[in-house]
């Protein structure tokens, strides 16, 4: 068969026919392997003709040599030989023949220096990569971890010019697919930050943005990462849209659809929020069909839910490369808490409870001998009172969670009101303790009918106030409305669908509820119903109706109005009820320097924008609130707070 191709290629045929004939003798003439290599070996023999081009094109593993005569080359300056072996590469697009092809690029990569790199830097900026991504196991390439962890480093070190960035790009997927986290952890955030670096040049934007894109949105387990590195993206991008040469639209368009990804995938970074939204704002529209709920979920790295293990940064190891030790505390009394994946909620409730002194009296100071919930709760508030770091680490806040019910040992996001009640519920196991003297109030029930007067009545307790509010309203109800509104007395009727049932009359009719207060809670726990199921839907929606929660509450008790201020809120940020993030504003009373408490991050902030917070927000809204019963100053305030008691 070889003799038949050497005979064709000296024939006089013109160039069209001979690739005709090489079509025929290759695609349908069944060659063996070894007719194959016999036949491969007459066309390189006459490489770069034409049809020898052609008919290497239709043989199995010939891609691979040509990559090779081009990588291999001992100069850079390019022949005949070697364009055409640059040009098959150009334009190859079947991932069979580069997969191995790939291996030996990155391989080259890990080996060759800088400086001898010119060819490499080449493919990555003119040749299109192919999606071996997920398709190529790092165990092919037989190196170490941190090997592998230098390789990583020298492609992010490459100039993000044309492919560059989707090269990257697969290699980073590569290795999350591979599981490698060492691998990331030691060569991730220089990747990510050489990427960053590049922002500033029109040319390296697209190559930046794919890079930052596939890091930022592909680890989703908390914001860390993101927020770790905002001021290396921001103060580049800030330039953005008046830059002088111009960015091209392209760059503008893609990181209009990065920072609407960013937004959405990291709700509740308000401090943040305000300046990506104003530079967003100048950037162009998205067009009508941007989905970002589509455009997050397809970055979304769905392999790496690995709790407090993030591929990252090393919160706890002091050898590690990018160990995220805390600075020193530069808050007095306000400490942050390590986010362990997707504990927000946790967070955002044990802050509440710390910005609660009657909870730290009670609990910060106390050792169980039991170990379990009340162990650990009271370990926890001991470390942030005493803990001279600005946050708690991982490990803290691991051993924590372990003893927790195992629905929050995972990482998968839960109710913060929900994850309140049971941890006051696990705490009050504790006899010892009397938590009944911080949140807990009484209620008397009773309901009269209207038939025959008749009055029954009931004792309850409680820890805290549901409050209902709708999705649609004409103006922003008032909280302090809504709660009072909780008192006033209810009509029971068949008209309304639940008619009570009297034993003195033995029959359904009307009767009047009324709830009043007997006993006020020191500290009063308000809970917005900001989640409901939505039948139609057959799903839990959020509802976002602003709620203004500025006023002070007042409850309505037996004995007169009880006022209580306002010193911790809950808020859940996102829009949906199945994603979001929570995080806390937090106060001493009576002062008003409120606090910003989100996981690790902690700041002061002025009341301007807790003040905006509490009354319109739609996005970041208020879901639980702490109260503190206030001081009594007239005769008549003292006998209510006293019956409180």
């Amino acid at each position: 068969m070889d003799a038949i191709v050497t005979a064709l290629l000296r024939s006089e045929h013109p160039d069209d026919v001979k690739v005709q004939y090489l079509d025929h003798i290759l695609l349908k003439g069944g060659l063996t392997q070894e007719q194959e290599v016999a036949v491969a070996g007459v066309l390189w023999a006459v490489w770069p003709a034409a049809p020898a081009q052609h008919g290497l094109r239709q043989l199995r593993g010939q891609f691979l040599v040509a990559f090779r005569r081009y990588i291999s080359s001992p100069s850079n300056d390019d022949d005949d030989e070697e364009r055409a072996c640059f040009g098959w590469m150009r334009t190859e697009t079947r991932l069979d023949e580069w997969r191995s092809a790939t291996k030996v690029l990155l391989l080259f990569v890990a080996f060759r220096t800088p400086a001898d790199a010119g060819r490499l830097h080449r493919i990555f900026h003119e040749c299109p990569a192919p999606a071996f991504g997920r398709d190529l196991p790092l165990s092919a390439l037989c190196l170490k971890p941190p090997q592998l962890a230098e390789m990583l480093i020298k492609a992010g070190r490459i100039p993000l010019l044309g492919f560059a960035g989707d090269w990257l790009r697969e290699l980073l997927l590569c290795v999350v697919a591979s599981e490698a986290w060492a691998v990331l952890l030691k060569g991730g955030i220089d990747v990510l930050l050489t990427a960053a670096e590049q922002l500033d040049d029109p040319r390296t934007a697209d190559g930046s943005l794919v890079v930052l894109e596939t890091i930022f949105l592909g680890y989703q387990e908390n914001a860390d990462v993101f927020l770790t590195c905002y001021a290396h993206f921001y103060d580049r991008i800030a330039r953005w849209p008046h830059a002088s040469p111009p960015f091209a639209s392209k760059s503008l368009m893609h990181l209009q659809k990065l920072l609407h990804g960013l937004l959405f995938a990291f709700p509740g970074h308000p401090l943040l929020q305000a300046p990506l939204r104003m530079l967003m704002a100048q950037l162009p529209p998205l067009p009508t069909d941007f989905v970002v709920e589509t455009y997050v979920d397809a970055r979304r790295w769905t392999n790496c839910a690995v709790a407090a293990a993030s591929p990252f940064f090393a919160s706890d190891d002091a050898g590690a490369q990018h160990a995220t030790s805390a600075p020193v505390r530069q808050h007095s009394d306000a400490i942050g808490l390590k986010n362990i994946g997707n504990s927000c909620y946790m967070n955002a409730v044990l802050q509440g409870l710390y910005w609660t002194p009657a909870m730290r009296r009670l609990f910060a100071t106390r050792n169980s001998a039991k170990p379990g919930v009340v162990a650990e709760f009271c370990a926890l508030l001991g470390r942030m009172q005493a803990s001279s770091s600005s946050w708690l680490d991982a490990r803290t806040m691991e051993r924590f969670r372990s003893v927790l019910l195992p629905e929050y040992q995972t990482t998968r996001q839960q109710d913060a009101a929900e994850f309140l009640h049971y941890l006051l519920d696990a705490l009050e196991s504790d006899k010892a303790v009397a938590l009944h003297d911080v949140f807990q109030g009484s209620t008397l029930r009773t309901i009269t009918c209207d038939t025959c007067s008749t009055a029954s009545s009931a004792n309850e307790e409680f820890t805290d106030l549901h409050i209902p509010i709708r999705a649609s309203v004409a103006s922003t109800p008032v909280l302090a409305d809504l709660v009072r509104a909780q008192f006033d007395p209810e009509e029971l009727s068949s008209r309304l669908e639940n008619a009570y049932f009297c034993d003195i009359c033995q029959c359904s009719g009307s009767a009047t509820k009324r709830i009043s207060v007997e006993r006020a809670p020191t500290h009063l726990l308000v809970s917005i119903n900001r989640f409901e199921y939505n039948r139609l839907r057959g799903a839990r929606e959020k509802v976002c109706t602003a709620v203004d929660c500025r006023e002070p509450v007042v409850l309505p008790t037996v004995h007169g109005d009880v006022p209580y201020d306002l010193y911790a809120a809950i808020v859940h940020a996102g829009t949906r009820a199945d994603h979001g993030h929570y995080y806390t504003y937090a106060r001493h009373l009576p002062d008003s320097d409120w606090h910003l408490l989100n996981d690790s991050h902690v700041a002061r902030v002025d009341d301007a924008m807790v003040e905006s917070a509490l009354a319109h927000a739609t996005t970041d809204t208020p879901y639980v609130l702490f109260y503190k019963r206030r001081e009594a100053t007239s005769k008549k305030a003292k006998i209510a707070a006293d019956a409180g008691v």
